[in-house]
């Protein structure tokens, strides 16, 4: 990517634990929107991964 002009250099965490902070990372919305508030509650199966889209983007 970034060879293509996508350089991801800086990151900062979503939230102060692991299962908020992932659900920010893996859907590029805030934890509160995904469901995954706290560690051990799952994201909501509605929300698209951003894995997804570039998939679906090529």
């Amino acid at each position: 990517m970034a060879a293509a002009g996508l350089r991801l250099d800086r990151f900062y965490a979503g939230a102060p634990s692991c299962t908020p902070t992932r659900a920010t990372v893996m859907t590029g919305r805030t934890n509160d929107r995904t469901g995954a508030v706290r560690v051990g509650v799952a994201i909501d199966p509605r929300e698209q991964m951003l894995s997804q889209a570039f998939q679906q983007a090529g």
